[in-house]
């Protein structure tokens, strides 16, 4: 999330009359941009995102807020007496003391060094939180990924409550059930921006941004967000499917009698705020470019990439180039948003390596995974169909080299200056790569259907016949390229064959082992709905996993620990 100015928020009906100044002067910024920033030149830089319940993490500083590794966590209060597991609104509380245990800490450093950073994010349920310094292309950097993400829950964990935990899931199953759901209770009568049926003011973040884009939005369309989420069909589950939990006859805002007009579908989940979306979190990666044109060039190697690493969809760029900020040291990045939030440290480490290593086997083996927008779009509309990681193909360029090369050997020597001081083995995983031959002239190959077809996720990563390696094997042919020591290989070698075992279908997806979890509860009547008591007895088990009580094979590594490096704060 970006830095919270302070101030009012215009009306929608302010905001109007101002649209085509902004669009003015948007346009004259850029270019002002452009030509201040067209040649810069930067050292790579990385860092990952995780968006999850009450925590979030991001990059603060001028240095961090280029390449982050940013992962949200939720806090969730348990009622062990009562079996109810609710969200905790205090991240407030939670930030002033992370505020003073990370200065506590830092000072007692001779070099103040910045240790970890903390924000608050859109849910008051949410706490934001990045690495005190981006990655940079070191081996030693990159196997430092899970013991930072580790010592940030940790950091979190010391600040709460014994009936409280952070956690990082998708999304909270009870999110907006009638009755108490936050602790503590609010009635989402007085919801005023949102008008929502569903969620309370309270359960969003109190800055003027927030409650000015839920009232805009909402004048501007004339009507409240209208989401409808198809029901899961299990087998107790009436057809059709009328959602009892709606409040049809509530009478307090003028849009709520937007359900029962036709809003609500039938055997759907409707969902009437922008919270809902606001609340989920994901695993998102950003890394810095040499320049420009190499910053364009991992863009368009991820674009294809979105929606094969996709767990939800999002109001933002599922990819974003950004441009350097003014007055600050930063270069081009580029921003991998899709991928969903795992539940532990090890997992949300795996799949941020994974990407940072692919950026670097495109730039060193000029790889080309284009494939028309269209079959992207196609793409994102199976990776969200249900256990889609199994059951769905998707489309993916079949040559992937220079039409010069065949096999994943170095398209390119590095002849940058830049990294004549950087030893041998590390200087590829920085921005060390030769700039690529433009090329004169454009020549019509004809259609470019035969230069993509469908492939199951395990081919993706795997390979396919003789003509496509697989992203694993690729990136493995890069860290062979390397020089790394046997140690450092076997360390790395873990966290892609994690990927390996989720790609083939031997480990399960976070959402299917959940569905699992939830259908052979005790409790569970097979009609889709997550009683209180599943609920409770979920994040419990996910917590369990998160510190190692809990052993589950069909989630997780047979060799997966928790307690690698444990991580011990102080009070």
């Amino acid at each position: 999330m970006g830095f919270l100015h302070f101030g009012t928020a215009l009306t929608w009906e302010e905001t109007k009359k101002y649209a085509d100044h902004v669009r003015y002067h948007g346009i004259t910024q850029f270019l002002n941009m452009w030509n201040n920033s067209k040649d810069r030149k930067n050292k790579f830089l990385w860092g990952d995102e995780v968006r999850g319940h009450i925590s979030q993490v991001r990059v603060v500083s001028p240095q961090l807020t280029r390449y982050h590794h940013q992962i949200e966590y939720s806090i969730i209060s348990l009622d062990h007496n009562g079996k109810n597991a609710k969200v905790a609104l205090k991240q407030t509380e939670i930030l002033e003391k992370l505020g003073s245990l990370v200065e506590a800490i830092s000072a007692g450093h001779p070099d103040r060094i910045p240790v970890a950073s903390f924000h608050p994010e859109v849910g008051r349920q949410m706490v934001e939180s990045t690495p005190g310094s981006p990655y940079t292309g070191s081996i030693a950097s990159l196997l430092s990924v899970e013991q930072n993400m580790r010592f940030r829950r940790a950091l979190i964990r010391s600040q709460l409550e014994s009936n409280e935990f952070p956690i990082t899931l998708t999304n909270f199953p009870r999110l907006g059930v009638p009755g108490a759901f936050t602790e503590p209770y609010f009635d989402p009568s007085g919801a005023v921006s949102s008008h929502s049926l569903f969620l309370p003011q309270e359960l969003q973040n109190s800055h003027a941004r927030f409650h000015a884009l839920n009232g805009n939005t909402r004048i501007r369309r004339g009507a409240k967000v209208a989401v409808n989420l198809p029901l899961y069909p299990d087998k107790n589950v009436p057809h059709p499917f009328i959602d009892p939990t709606i409040p049809w006859d509530r009478a307090v805002y003028p849009e709520d009698s937007d359900a029962k007009n036709g809003a609500a579908l039938p055997n759907h989940i409707y969902l009437d705020a922008m919270a809902f979306g606001g609340s989920c979190c994901c695993l998102q990666v950003t890394v810095q470019g040499h320049d420009v044109d190499q910053a364009r060039r991992i863009y368009d190697a991820m674009v294809p990439l979105a929606p094969i690493m996709d767990i939800q969809s999002t109001n933002w760029q599922s990819v974003r180039l950004k441009p350097p900020p003014p007055n600050i040291d930063m270069g081009w990045r580029v921003e991998f948003r899709t991928m969903e939030v795992q539940m532990t440290d090890f997992e949300n480490a795996a799949f941020s390596i994974f990407m940072i290593l692919l950026t670097r086997a495109v730039l060193a083996f000029d790889l080309n995974f284009y494939v028309p927008i269209s079959k992207v779009d196609e793409n994102m509309q199976r990776a969200q169909l249900r256990d889609a990681c199994r059951s769905q193909s998707f489309f993916f360029r079949k040559s992937v080299f220079p039409p010069h090369q065949t096999s994943s050997t170095p398209a390119v020597q590095s002849d940058c200056s830049d990294c004549t001081n950087i030893n041998r083995k590390e200087a590829k995983l920085q921005n060390c790569f030769s700039a690529l031959p433009r090329p004169l002239n454009v020549v019509y190959r004809g259609s470019t259907k035969d230069e993509y077809e469908e492939m199951s996720m395990r081919e993706i990563m795997n390979g396919k016949g003789n003509y496509f390696p697989g992203l694993l094997n690729l990136i493995n042919a890069c860290i062979d390229s390397l020089e790394v020591t046997e140690e450092e290989r076997q360390k790395i070698g873990k966290y892609l064959d994690f990927i390996k075992q989720r790609s083939n279908g031997s480990l399960q997806t976070p959402a299917t082992w959940l569905r699992n979890f939830i259908r052979s509860h005790p409790k569970y009547k097979f009609d889709s709905v997550v009683s209180q008591e599943i609920n409770y007895d979920l994040v419990v088990a996910v917590d369990e996993i998160v510190e190692g009580i809990r052993r589950v094979s069909s989630l997780l590594p047979e060799d997966y620990n928790a307690d690698v490096d444990e991580v011990i704060i102080e009070h």
